[in-house]
């Protein structure tokens, strides 16, 4: 699937601009715009006039089509109980639009560049410093007459906010998957989407819990309502948790079970005014469906045996524009998860009951002087809270809490 999206990112940049196939008929052609989960918007025929699709976009003779790059430069200084943190992230970004006999043949890729230098206190060193360079492609695909094909956001994800996340220097990049969707249009605002994805993409799933393997992708559809009020949409997730038979103290195991997560969210926005939004949901063997805020080495999808571990999680987030130029952000979450019971000592670590509960809160100023330069405050709190029921031993707690302040700069073009 990598091969996949590094394929596509290729693809989407240069093969979706080849020569057009067939002579243009104006008569012909409707195509969604880039919003691939949203409204149905209808346009027919191809121009030479780019500023149909928006600003930017340039008309190539030679290649009948019509291209844009883009991309940003950001920095990103974060400060932290456990010390401070400078995050650069280049993005490299290019669209493309190419009439076909079935409408606009939609192309984008995007690839960012993540450097991170952490500067943590040790107990024994003092200051320990570190460099870390990722690079990877954070979405490649082709849209196509309501197909999607690549990496690209999926149908699940909704509401995302507008905070900074500064502790997660890759925000919102478990929205993107590798994936094939369609989309159907029925009119009114109103569409369905369907989604074939990666099952490594978004899963809690570990080898040290979990002996897993995968017979069939992931399945995420939704159904969405857009207006002139804001949207609405119902999303479901399905996940095979198919366990190959092993070898724990004597016994062996061999079981078949299905993950599954459903969620519901609505968001009000008013372009002179900004926006308010909430997403819920609940799931059962699917968590990171439910919230990707999870600390990935104490949460999985599926205990030993094949028991479905469960999350339910609420967040809220809105948006308030202060003057044209400055807007003020704040988001609110809530998760909660419960480790499934089992009495089963030989395919399970412990027969414990564990909860783990998490809550945060965000806030962010955004300052754009200028189109092409933004400015953004703002501090993060967040609680995690483990519980432990042992019947022998009662209830143990434990806490942990971190406290993030930064300031973000970007510059894009």
């Amino acid at each position: 699937m990598r091969f996949l999206s590094t394929t596509l990112l290729v693809l989407c940049c240069v093969v979706a601009t080849v020569p057009r196939f067939v002579a243009a008929d104006p008569s012909v052609g409707n195509f969604l715009r880039g919003d691939i989960y949203g409204n149905n918007s209808l346009q027919s025929g191809f121009s030479s006039d780019c500023g149909v699709y928006g600003p930017g976009f340039s008309f190539s003779p030679g290649l009948n089509s019509c291209l844009k790059s883009e991309g940003y430069l950001r920095y990103q200084p974060t400060l932290s109980i456990g010390g401070m943190e400078h995050f650069i992230r280049l993005n490299l970004a290019g669209k493309s639009r190419s009439y076909t006999e079935h409408g606009i043949l939609h192309g984008y890729g995007a690839f960012n560049l993540d450097m991170t230098f952490d500067a943590e206190r040790s107990s024994n060193k003092g200051y320990v410093h570190k460099w870390v360079m990722i690079p990877y492609i954070e979405q490649a695909y082709m849209h196509l007459a309501g197909f999607t094909l690549g990496r690209a956001k999926t149908p699940w994800h909704f509401l995302s906010g507008d905070i900074l996340y500064f502790k997660y220097g890759r925000e919102n990049c478990d929205s993107y998957v590798d994936l094939v969707s369609y989309t159907h249009g029925f009119g009114n605002g109103v569409t369905a989407a369907v989604s074939i994805e990666n099952p490594s993409a978004l899963s809690y799933d570990s080898e040290r819990y979990y002996n897993k393997v995968r017979r069939f992708p992931d399945l995420a559809g939704n159904i969405r309502v857009s207006q002139g009020w804001g949207s609405s949409q119902v999303m479901i997730a399905l996940r095979d948790g198919y366990g190959k038979p092993s070898s724990r103290g004597g016994e062996r195991t061999d079981h078949n079970s299905l993950g599954w997560a459903v969620g519901f969210g609505t968001e009000f926005s008013r372009k002179e005014h900004g926006s308010l939004g909430f997403r819920v949901a609940y799931g059962a063997g699917a968590l990171k469906r439910v919230s990707t805020f999870f600390p990935s080495s104490r949460v999985s999808d599926f205990t030993h045996s094949g028991l479905k571990n469960k999350a339910v999680a609420l967040h809220v987030a809105g948006k308030q524009l202060i003057t044209d130029k400055l807007s003020l952000a704040l988001s609110a979450s809530y998760a909660r998860y419960f480790k499934a019971q089992t009495s089963d000592t030989s395919t399970d670590t412990s027969t414990n009951d564990k909860y783990l509960s998490q809550k945060g809160v965000g806030i962010a100023l955004h300052c754009e002087p200028v189109p092409t330069f933004s400015v953004s405050m703002g501090a993060e709190y967040m609680l995690l809270r483990d519980d432990l029921r042992d019947e022998a031993n009662g209830m143990s707690r434990s806490r942990s809490s971190s406290i993030v302040m930064g300031i973000r700069l970007t510059h894009s073009w």
